[in-house]
C-alpha cells in the first residue's frame, strides 16, 4: 500500500539526532532528512511489532498540496504493519521517533528521491535542490493480536446483527449454504463459473460479476485468488450457492485494495453457475477486481 505513495517504515533509534523538542528542526545524521515535532504525546512508541494508522499530506516547497489521506483514504487514515527494513529518504525515517498522538513536519530532499532517475521522469513541480513537505499524525499505534481480536469481535457483532447462522472453519472462514449444490462438491482441479458479489460490512459493494451477466472462471485451488474463495468453492458444487464471510488473513491481509482497507473483513455471495470435469480448463473471464 505504502509503495503507491512513496513510503516504506522506520529506522534505528540510533541514527537519528537526540534532542526532539516541539518545535525544534531536527535533522537525521545518515540521509540529511529532517523533521519537525508540531505536537509531542506520551503514548504508545511505534517498532517494527507494530501496526499503524496514520494522517497524511505531502506538499511541496510552495506549499501546493500534492496528496493526502484524508482525500484518498476518504478521511480515513493509512493502515499498516511496520517492516523490519525502512527505505531510505522517506518519513518511514522518523517513525522510530513517534508514538500515538504525536504530529510531526518532516523535509525530504527531492534530489535523493529521484536518485537515480532518467532525465524527464522528474515532474516539474518537484525541480533540483528542491524538498518535499510531509505533515503527519500518528493516529494510533497497536500489535497485531490487539487487532486480530478487535477484527474477531467486528465479524462477531455483524453476524449477530444480522442474525446469520454460519459455520466457522478451521481457518477462520465463516460460511452458510444458502442453496444446496445438485451434484459432487468441488475438488482441488475442477474448474467452474462463478457468479459472485462482494461487499463490505457497511453495505457497499466493491465488485459483482451479476450486473456484468459474466460468471469468474477459476480452477479449484489453481488460479491465483484469495485463500478464502478456495475453501468455500470446495463446500459447494454445481447449482450452489454459499455466502462467506471472508477474515483478513484469508483476504487481502495488510494490503489496500481498492476499497477494501488493510485488516478488513469481506462477504461473498457466491453461486457456482457451471462445472467442467477436472483437467478441462474453462474459457478465461474477467478476474474479480481488486
Amino acid at each position: 500500500m505504502l509503495k503507491s505513495i512513496g513510503l516504506s517504515l522506520i529506522v534505528c533509534l540510533g541514527l537519528l539526532t537526540a534532542c526532539n523538542k516541539e518545535g525544534q528542526l531536527e535533522t537525521i545524521k545518515e540521509t540529511g532528512s529532517q523533521y519537525k515535532f508540531i505536537e509531542k504525546k506520551d503514548g504508545t512508541k511505534v517498532d517494527t511489532s507494530k501496526i499503524i494508522e496514520f494522517h497524511l499530506s505531502m506538499y511541496n516547497e510552495k506549499d501546493s498540496l500534492l496528496g493526502s489521506s484524508f482525500k484518498l483514504q476518504n478521511g480515513k487514515p493509512f493502515v499498516t504493519k511496520v517492516p523490519a527494513k525502512p527505505a531510505k529518504h522517506s518519513i518511514e525515517e522518523a517513525f522510530a521517533l513517534m508514538g500515538e498522538g504525536d504530529s510531526m513536519q518532516f523535509f525530504v530532499q527531492t534530489d535523493s528521491v529521484f536518485k537515480g532517475f532518467m532525465e524527464g521522469q522528474r515532474p516539474p513541480f518537484l525541480p533540483k535542490g528542491s524538498k518535499l513537505k510531509f505533515h503527519f499524525r500518528m493516529v494510533k499505534v497497536t500489535s497485531l493480536t490487539d487487532i486480530k481480536g478487535k477484527h474477531e469481535k467486528e465479524i462477531d457483532d455483524y453476524v449477530k446483527k444480522n442474525n446469520l447462522s454460519m459455520t466457522k472453519t478451521a481457518t477462520g472462514l465463516r460460511y452458510v449454504i444458502t442453496q444446496p449444490a445438485t451434484g459432487p462438491l468441488l475438488v482441488d482441479g475442477d474448474s467452474a463459473y462463478i457468479h459472485y458479489t462482494g461487499k463490505l460490512f457497511n453495505g457497499e459493494v466493491f465488485d459483482s460479476s451479476v450486473p456484468r451477466n459474466e460468471p469468474f472462471a477459476v480452477v479449484v485451488n489453481e488460479t491465483p485468488l484469495i485463500t478464502a474463495w478456495h475453501e468455500a468453492l470446495k463446500l459447494t458444487g454445481p447449482g450452489g450457492k454459499i455466502t462467506i464471510i471472508v477474515p483478513y488473513y484469508l483476504g487481502y491481509g495488510d494490503r489496500q485494495s481498492g476499497p477494501i482497507a488493510p485488516y478488513s473483513a469481506m462477504l461473498f455471495d457466491m453461486e457456482v453457475v457451471k462445472v467442467k470435469a477436472k483437467g478441462t480448463a474453462p474459457a478465461a473471464s474477467a478476474q474479480p477486481k481488486k
